[in-house]
């Protein structure tokens, strides 16, 4: 089978969904001996992000994984922060249409690459980027593919809409599928209207093994912790998003309730 993973960015960026598709588009190569290729874009930053740093090349293959990738257009983004600075003052909401504009990626050849497509099944990440559309358009194309959705959405607890716009969950309830990295992100999914017999929980965990030979004494030299310093571990970005308030959160209670 002939499978094409759109993503925002591949390996050597690195992040969740970097790594998390890397691991599933070898592991198809080598465990089932599909054909997969990746269409991404030749940033180590996410399209919508307001650095650029350049990956090249722009094709090569990594453990039998076809990587192309495509520039794209990232000179308005200037332009699109300052409009979605003055929205949120005047208005006291972000535009979405500018949002979008902003994620993109605005890219005409992997529009294009993408419409025609061989492969026999598409499967995309993560929820916001245009190429996440392509379940809505698809009725326009005379070779459609299936398409599976992986959002890894970030669930806002107090208004769940602002975590997908509508014109998403169109396109997720179009889909065959959706990836959902845990039950949570179902359960809010369903809320939303999409079809619970659509929406498969596949985790995206930690692998424990790369970290069993870590050096724990020398770890906490390196931050001037003593040996009896209680330690919490988290891998990930430093940014709002990722709810690292949560952790430190949990860990206080946790501290207060069971004292040593």
């Amino acid at each position: 089978m002939k499978v094409l993973h759109l993503l925002q960015n591949y390996y050597p960026s690195i992040g969740g969904t970097q790594i998390f598709f890397q691991k599933m588009s070898e592991g198809l190569v080598q465990n089932y001996g599909d054909e997969v290729e990746v269409y991404t874009t030749d940033s180590y930053y996410g399209p919508d992000k307001m650095h650029y740093k350049p990956i090249t090349p722009l094709v090569e293959n990594i453990n039998g994984v076809k990587i192309t990738r495509f520039k794209f257009l990232h000179i308005h983004k200037p332009a699109i922060k300052l409009i979605n600075k003055v929205s949120a003052k005047l208005l006291g909401k972000l535009s979405q249409t500018m949002a979008g504009y902003l994620a993109g990626p605005i890219s005409v050849k992997m529009a294009c690459a993408i419409r025609f497509t061989d492969a026999d099944i598409i499967v995309g990440s993560s929820n916001g980027y245009w190429y996440m559309r392509y379940p809505l358009i698809r009725k326009n194309l005379a070779n459609a593919k299936p398409f599976v959705f992986q959002g890894a959405i970030h669930f806002d607890e107090n208004d769940i809409i602002k975590s997908v716009t509508p014109k998403m969950i169109d396109a997720i309830k179009a889909s065959e599928y959706y990836l959902a990295n845990t039950e949570y992100e179902k359960a809010k999914l369903i809320q939303l209207g999409v079809c619970e017999d659509k929406v498969v929980v596949v985790g995206s965990a930690v692998a424990l093994k790369d970290f069993e030979n870590a050096d724990k004494k020398l770890a906490k030299e390196n931050f001037s912790l003593s040996d009896d310093d209680f330690t919490v571990g988290y891998l990930g970005r430093l940014e709002a998003t990722k709810s690292i308030n949560v952790l430190i959160d949990a860990f206080v209670l946790a501290k207060q309730k069971f004292p040593c």
